[in-house]
């Protein structure tokens, strides 16, 4: 029997194919690793034999989940079967490919052209719909209007699938969808048991007694976001990600299966880089084994690196991978053992007082955490590193914040304004009807 076969997602087909054919908006709650995002494009195209668009909010979980499908159903990626666009490449024939996976982006780029854009397909998928980027949110209100107000998308499915969404705040947003059916949006919970292997949580002081330090560890205070500010207050945190990432490449090796990796979750690039340094050069007291290679995901690094640390396939006996949020949602990682999650993320804000942007280290809301311990649990046990004390994550927040209230929209505002629909066009009105509206004055 196939793995796809025995995933949660499979086994609940035929009651999730019910609701999308009694719905015209389908909400889906699967845990991580449940198979909705390789799964459900898949049952789709063959229940309603008909092409099927998948939107991922980022650009490496559109090529891996494709590349994924394509080698599910045993064809060709980019061919007319299964494919991808995410801007700048592409392998897809964009006319024809049955299953086609784009990013929110491209999928804007799309809604721009009008309905027409979206006939060649029976139904679109919005996965992850709980990332709140300007293009995830912009995305979703363009496709409510445009499904709204133009008849021939009449017959379109609409499924929006995640792991921790707010399912109550998602259906009454697409409600106005659905008067003219049920008067709701159907609602399809895979449920936790779901998950297939068991995941341990770990805390701070259990990271820090794991990490090894020769002498006396750090006070658990230096870790608290806020108490100092600047690269040098970040500086313990990165050499205990390093630390603790030794100590687990150690007992990987001596207990686990063959081939476990190691994942890193840092919020900026500098972070990465440093961890990535210290790991390179080691302490007095503890360096990683020969032979165990690192790697990188984050936006900026090529695609094709991203996908050989996906793969695993290097023949080490334990590898590193240190990645940014781009490794939080959809992907699977081979055989993760470990999480060390640093229970941080980057967020940009416009200051409406200076006119400039910045950059600021905040914690992560419970709801990316789960997605980021879902990275184990997928294909083995693991363990979960959370680099803070246990109240501290219970005082985070539940969902993160939407971006569209915290940038500059001046790119947001001038994409609507050049959208051909005239459902579109007007940027104040579209971003007023998003789930979360950003400032009026921003938007003026």
């Amino acid at each position: 029997m196939s793995i796809a076969m025995v995933l949660p997602a499979t086994q609940h087909a035929k009651r999730i194919l019910e609701q999308i054919d009694n719905n015209r908006v389908t909400i889906i709650v699967g845990a991580t690793g449940c198979g909705k995002s390789t799964q459900l494009p898949q049952m789709l195209h063959a229940h309603l034999k008909k092409r099927v668009l998948c939107v991922q909010p980022r650009r490496m979980a559109v090529v891996a989940v494709a590349t994924r499908v394509a080698e599910e159903l045993n064809e060709r990626l980019g061919e007319a079967v299964v494919g991808y666009h995410i801007g700048g490449a592409k392998q897809a024939e964009l006319e024809k490919t049955e299953i086609l996976f784009v990013t929110a982006g491209m999928f804007l780029e799309m809604l721009k052209q009008g309905p027409t854009s979206l006939h060649p397909y029976g139904a679109v998928i919005i996965d992850e719909v709980h990332e709140r980027s300007c293009e995830n949110d912009c995305a979703l209100a363009c496709l409510v209007k445009l499904a709204l107000h133009c008849k021939e998308l009449r017959s379109l499915k609409v499924v929006l699938m995640s792991a921790t969404a707010q399912v109550r705040r998602y259906s009454e947003y697409v409600q106005p969808l659905c008067d003219h059916g049920s008067g709701r949006a159907g609602q399809y919970a895979i449920g936790d048991g779901a998950t297939v292997y068991n995941t341990t949580r770990r805390y701070l002081k259990d990271a820090i007694a794991e990490a090894g330090y020769a002498e006396s560890a750090p006070p658990v205070d230096c870790f608290e976001l806020g108490r100092s500010k600047g690269r040098a207050a970040l500086e313990p945190l990165c050499e205990l990600m390093a630390r603790l990432a030794i100590q687990l490449v150690a007992r990987t090796i001596a207990d686990d299966e063959h081939g476990g990796t190691i994942l890193i979750f840092a919020p900026t690039y500098a972070m990465i880089e440093r961890v990535h340094n210290m790991l390179e050069r080691g302490f007095p007291t503890a360096s990683l084994p020969e032979g165990v290679p690192l790697y990188v995901l984050h936006s900026s690094v090529d695609i094709e690196d991203s996908m050989a640390a996906l793969r695993g396939e290097d023949g080490a006996s334990a590898r590193i991978v240190i990645a940014s949020a781009v490794a939080e949602s959809s992907i699977t990682i081979k055989q993760v053992t470990h999480v060390i999650d640093s229970c941080r993320a980057c967020e940009v804000r416009w200051e409406a007082a200076t006119g400039e942007a910045s950059a600021h280290i905040v914690w992560v809301s419970q709801a990316q955490a789960k997605q980021r311990a879902g990275r184990t649990g997928r294909t083995n046990d693991g363990t979960v590193w959370m680099l803070v004390l246990k109240e501290w994550y219970h005082s985070f927040a539940e969902f993160e914040q939407a971006a569209l209230c915290l940038t500059l929209l001046r790119k947001e505002c001038l994409l609507l304004t050049c959208a051909q629909p005239k459902q579109l066009n007007d940027a104040r009105t579209l971003l007023a009807s998003t789930l979360d509206p950003p400032d009026v004055d921003t938007v003026s």
